[in-house]
């Protein structure tokens, strides 16, 4: 079987916050058995290295295969589904994955994995999240303009993925800075 290593030197981890989300992360992945979502092996310090050993995923991820131009209607229909099996397993565990982006799905295979969950948090009593992160280009908007309280579906933003890979574009304009994007987004300025 190969795996893939990760290995994060403890002085990265020097936050507390960045460590509470390793150790979610290790939790999360350790308890989750979905085959669209990467599964972890192992996961402890060694040498003050924080070490992890994932499922090997041989053909890259969504990202790099985007870069080839559009993917056919039919087969983001397929991938489509397989995150949503994911997302639904994550929300069986009131787990927010809150950086889902095409970098963050591995391919091995035909399957479609969802993998850094670096940036996951559970839900609360509520069933709400907060805190304020992601990637730029696919923040979603209640987790932007509403940083101190969210819920799952912000999942919902995360089909910007789907429009993505069939139209090679993103729907809307995200602008120079964080307030630029937040206020395109209040305002829905879709690029049609």
């Amino acid at each position: 079987m190969e795996v893939a290593i990760k290995q994060t030197p403890l002085e990265n981890l020097t936050d507390l916050k960045l460590q509470e989300c390793a150790e979610l992360e290790k939790e999360i992945l350790l308890s989750i058995n979905n085959s669209h979502i990467v599964k972890l092996f192992y996961c402890d310090m060694i040498n003050n290295c924080l070490v992890s050993a994932y499922e090997f995923c041989q053909n890259g991820t969504l990202e790099e295969k985007m870069k080839n131009g559009n993917i056919p209607e039919d087969e983001c229909i397929k991938i489509l589904f397989q995150l949503l099996n994911a997302f639904g397993s994550l929300q069986e565990l009131s787990v927010v994955h809150r950086d889902i982006k095409p970098a963050n799905i591995l391919i091995n295979e035909n399957t479609y994995k969802l993998a850094d969950f670096g940036f996951c948090q559970k839900l609360d009593e509520n069933g709400k999240a907060n805190g304020f992160c992601g990637t730029p280009d696919y923040i979603a908007p209640e987790i932007a303009i509403n940083r101190d309280e969210y819920d799952d579906k912000c999942y919902i933003w995360s089909l910007v993925v789907l429009y993505q890979m069939y139209y090679n574009s993103y729907p809307i304009r995200y602008g120079e800075s964080l307030d630029e994007y937040i206020e395109n987004l209040k305002h829905l300025i879709y690029l049609f």
